[in-house]
């Protein structure tokens, strides 16, 4: 138990928020009807802007720039009953720096280790996390390497329950593919001779490769959103459009689901990063194809789900193991990191500098 502990932040107290006496909690909007919300008008003339939309195809709408806080999802069906969410207040005994704060690429590795190993537990006990990103792990600073610690259990949910896991829930960057699409989607193809009609589909439900599969996506963005901040990426431009490929902003689009199953696409994006942990890193990057074998494996028998012990642990070794080499690989490294956008900010300003400008003038005069 003692073992288990060290990886979860300790709650010291925790209360609902009351508020003209009640718990603070939102509407049933399909019981509360007009209390709920306030209706506004909508003009019938509305004025058009004569600016052109964004082209349907091109470059992916930039997300180099993420939001302190990166938004959560809950998409349903309407004929899903939306949970209720509760105003509270916690209290952690310590205070630690989220994963996304994190400036150095050893700290940052480590504490995806400890994270995975957090998430182990979560699923012996029988839970899926459901929300794993980069702001719901956090580093504690020790005598000793630190420690990374799993937190925010609110989308937490027991395995086996009867419903069907009809909300869509995490944070966007962070999904795995088969949430994003709340459908399995790595069963084998049908016998066309074989096949009649439409296959029988259990109830999507979230699983343990959901978890693994999101801790995943928060190296992607870890990796991808930095560069060695005393030798930088010579193509920051390729290694901002790689991060907007995988992290695109939009639910269920078709880059991040290339992303995660065309290695030619890990390869390119891993050829970005800064040399002096691009190939050691490359286990990370190698470590989508051992979950994608996972995934076949559990869904070989569709629509019968095969996610037992074995193939639980065959997947959480796979993960300890990566990081555990890509750490030692870097052993007695002091790469400290900075956002890749900085690299190209610095090169523009240097491209449209008078010095550089008139260069150039010079150069074809």
């Amino acid at each position: 138990m003692a073992e288990a502990e060290k990886y979860f932040v300790k709650i010291l107290a925790y209360e609902d928020v009351f508020v003209s006496g009640k718990v603070d909690k939102t509407f049933k909007p399909e019981e509360e009807g007009d209390i709920c919300f306030e209706w506004i008008a909508i003009d019938d003339d509305p004025f058009l802007s004569t600016t052109r939309h964004l082209p349907s195809t091109g470059h992916i709408p930039s997300s180099e720039h993420p939001p302190p806080e990166l938004a959560r999802c809950e998409v349903r069906p309407p004929s899903t009953v939306l949970p209720r969410r509760v105003h509270a207040r916690t209290v952690f005994k310590e205070v630690g720096i989220p994963l996304a704060q994190l400036t150095g690429l050893v700290d940052g590795l480590n504490c995806q280790h400890d994270s995975a190993r957090a998430l182990y537990y979560v699923h012996k006990a029988g839970y899926v996390h459901r929300d794993f990103s980069v702001n719901n792990v956090l580093w504690f600073e020790g005598d000793g390497r630190g420690i990374g610690k799993l937190t925010d259990f609110e989308y937490a949910k027991k395995v086996g329950a009867k419903e069907s896991h009809d909300i869509r829930t995490g944070t966007m960057h962070f999904m795995a593919g088969e949430v994003e699409a709340q459908r399995y989607i790595f069963m084998p193809e049908p016998d066309p001779a074989t096949v009649d009609g439409d296959l029988d589909s259990p109830p999507f439900r979230m699983n343990f490769l959901h978890d693994l599969e999101s801790h995943w996506w928060g190296s992607m963005w870890f990796l991808l959103y930095h560069t060695d901040a005393n030798s930088p990426t010579e193509c920051p431009k390729e290694q901002l459009k790689c991060f907007n490929q995988a992290f695109p902003r939009v639910i269920a689009h078709t880059s991040r689901r290339d992303f995660f199953t065309l290695w030619r696409e890990l390869s390119a994006a891993r050829a970005t990063l800064s040399t002096t942990y691009q190939e050691q890193c490359l286990a990370i990057f190698k470590l989508s194809i051992a979950l994608r074998q996972c995934y076949h494996i559990a869904e070989e028998k569709f629509p019968d789900l095969v996610l037992d012990d074995y193939l639980q642990d065959k997947a959480h070794k796979s993960v300890r193991d990566t990081y555990v080499e890509v750490v030692e690989e870097l052993v007695g490294s002091q790469i400290q990191l900075k956002p890749v956008r900085e690299c190209q900010e610095m090169k523009r300003n240097v491209d449209d500098s008078p010095s550089h400008r008139a260069e150039k003038k010079a150069r074809r005069a």
